[in-house]
């Protein structure tokens, strides 16, 4: 079963995997920032789990190319992250049936932050709670969930594709 874990071991044990690279994107999507369990391969982006999430089932959309504004975003590279992340989000609600599904977009020119990354990405955060707003979905405040190699498999094949 999924356990808690302080916000402040999350962003430890993600600094730790990811070995000081800049871009956590980049890192994630080259193997460089501990497992990868991918749900979907598409041409210009993947679908994976989220490895340090608020909620379970927590998904990340990651575009391939490291891109930083949407003015350098090519359309279908948008359009495909988005089909992934709608594709996410119905298979959340057939498996895990959350409340609701959050699909946010991320990416902050700012390197100073821990869970962050200069590179353009998308959530898709299941909720559970119905007093869940995205003030508290996009925090880790609470904390993340951990969980051993075999809950984070079993999840992977629920949910991929």
């Amino acid at each position: 079963m999924p356990r808690r874990i302080s916000k402040e071991e999350a962003i430890a044990r993600a600094l730790a995997e990811r070995e000081q690279e800049g871009c956590l994107v980049c890192a994630l999507l080259a193997g460089r920032a501990g497992p990868m369990y991918l749900l979907h391969q598409g041409v210009h982006a993947r679908a994976l789990l989220s490895r340090y999430p608020r909620n379970w089932g927590q998904a990340l959309i990651l575009i391939e190319t490291h891109t930083t504004r949407f003015s350098e975003l090519d359309p279908e590279v948008w359009r495909e992250a988005n089909e992934l992340a709608y594709a996410v989000a119905r298979r959340l609600e057939q498996t895990l049936s959350p409340i609701r599904c959050f699909v946010t977009c991320l990416g902050t020119a700012r390197t100073d932050l821990p869970m962050s990354s200069p590179h353009i990405h998308l959530h898709v955060d299941p909720v559970y709670d119905p007093d869940e707003r995205p003030s508290t979905v996009l925090t880790l405040e609470h904390g993340a969930l951990e969980a051993e190699p075999e809950e984070w498999e079993a999840l992977r094949a629920l949910l991929a594709w």
